[in-house]
């Protein structure tokens, strides 16, 4: 007999016991009233037999829906543990006991932070009381130890559980654990070969850098060796124009990142060592250098410092009396859609009127127009009203629109 007949039944004994005891005001009773109420009952009867079967059949839907769920619950490909405000697991998932090798039942009623490698604990602990207050689907990755097992590296993200009646439940955090062991070994695997590429990389700067040096070293030798003049000059805008190449190999060997270069530090070194070539004129000039804090990337700091390295070198060479101040501007700022500006000025002689780059026999300026125009993609602009002014645009590669 189910549930529900026993309850009726006895609804019924204290229903007729209540009546034996009841006076009865009228003891005769109208035939058809009688058939009539009785009819009723039948009625009412068959009534609460088909809302016990409808019962029976939610009762079975929900039993079924549970078992559904529960089922998902276990089998889904995220671990999952439901702790309490004190850490405590009051629920986790079949995945997650697979997961760290351990059986669900012993789960129950444990401090989560039993399972948290020793290195990683102290974190966890820092964070768990910002991540039950308001989880908002914080993150932290981390270790869980194993029984047999080498630790885990598993990701963890907090939610708040909803309960039955759809509420978020304010006492407790639901924990989605996911395994990210092989993620953190190919971080590992990219982190050690992209340092071993830039071990290789550094030593190749520093190969070349070293052979650039013994080229520099030949080239002076051999203008030690030369008495004529216009052969040792040829000999040493040949040297600088590989210890300015040179530069920016030392650059990148020293520097931490091997793609970009700093243009305050290297140009401010480059324009030192322009000087100390020509130490020995009459009258020193006074270069005043105004570069910001600007890095570009190697394939256009290197055409850059040859460039300044010519427009200084011809600075030196051709553009003031010896009866004058002597004085070079150097200007390298950022303008606005990542355009580099370089200026290069002097107060010197100046330029003709009609001077041409195209038609220069300066060996030093056709170079500069080559490579502002086909290794930088820039636009070159040559004054010299009051002194020679060089002034060279283009754009940063690295931006989203490096065309003009």
């Amino acid at each position: 007999m189910s549930p529900e007949s026993e309850k009726f039944k006895k609804l019924r004994k204290k229903a007729e016991k209540s009546l034996q005891v009841r006076p009865v005001e009228n003891e005769s009773v109208d035939l058809n009233e009688a058939k009539k109420l009785l009819h009723e009952l039948r009625v009412h009867q068959l009534e609460l037999e088909m809302q016990n079967d409808e019962l029976k059949q939610t009762y079975k839907e929900l039993e079924k829906a549970k078992d559904r769920y529960v089922y998902l619950f276990d089998n889904a490909p995220t671990g999952y543990v439901i702790v309490n405000s004190a850490g405590i697991i009051k629920q986790a998932n079949k995945t997650f006991a697979d997961m760290i090798g351990q059986d669900l039942l012993n789960l129950k009623e444990k401090y989560f932070t039993t399972l948290i490698a020793e290195e990683h604990l102290a974190h966890f602990v820092s964070r768990f009381k910002a991540f039950f207050k308001q989880p908002d689907h914080k993150t932290i990755d981390l270790q869980l130890t194993l029984k047999k097992n080498p630790p885990v590296w598993v990701s963890l993200e907090a939610n708040r559980p909803v309960d039955q009646n759809h509420y978020f439940d304010e006492e407790n955090l639901l924990l989605s654990v996911v395994d990210i062991n092989q993620r953190k070994a190919d971080e590992e695997q990219i982190e050690r070969s992209l340092k071993e590429k830039t071990t290789l990389l550094q030593e190749i700067h520093h190969r070349v850098k070293n052979n650039m040096q013994v080229i520099s070293s030949i080239l002076s030798l051999q203008k030690l060796s030369t008495e004529d003049e216009n052969a040792r000059t040829v000999l040493r805008d040949s040297q600088m124009r590989v210890q300015a190449m040179a530069f920016i190999h030392e650059s990148l060997y020293n520097a931490d990142n091997l793609h970009e270069v700093n243009l305050q530090h290297h140009l401010g070194r480059l324009v030192s060592n322009i000087q100390s070539h020509y130490s020995n004129i009459d009258s020193p000039i006074n270069i005043e250098i105004q570069i910001e804090q600007i890095t570009i990337d190697v394939k256009q700091a290197t055409p850059l410092g040859m460039i300044i390295n010519e427009l200084v070198s011809n600075c030196f060479k051709h553009a003031f009396h010896k009866d004058r101040s002597r004085e070079v501007k150097i200007e390298l700022i950022r303008k606005k859609g990542n355009v580099i500006n370089l200026i290069v000025a002097d107060n010197g002689i100046g330029v003709p009127h009609d001077f041409s780059l195209e038609r220069s026999a300066n060996l030093g300026l056709r170079l500069v127009k080559i490579l502002v125009e086909e290794q930088l993609d820039g636009i070159l602009t040559v004054t010299g009203n009051e002194g020679a002014r060089f002034d060279i645009q283009f754009k940063d590669m690295r931006s989203e629109n490096p065309e003009w």
